[in-house]
């Protein structure tokens, strides 16, 4: 959803094509690579400390996004 409240055009997403990422308020990237949604955040466990990166992955069937049907590369 954009800033309005409603579904992005599937024809002005981005990120389906895979060449693309988001960038969430907390810093974390959202990119799709083969049908994978992979998010990259990055913390501190405590203030001065040492920065850690996570990653999680999830295989879709569709853009989180715009709802478009992905297909398979």
């Amino acid at each position: 959803m954009n800033e309005g409240g409603t579904a992005m055009n599937k024809q002005e997403c981005q990120i389906c094509d895979g060449n693309f990422y988001l960038q969430d308020e907390l810093g974390g990237k959202w990119i799709i690579e083969n049908n994978v949604l992979i998010i990259k955040q990055r913390f501190q466990g405590y203030a001065g400390g040492m920065w850690e990166e996570e990653t999680r992955s999830r295989k879709i069937n569709y853009c989180p996004m715009c709802g478009r049907r992905l297909i398979e590369r």
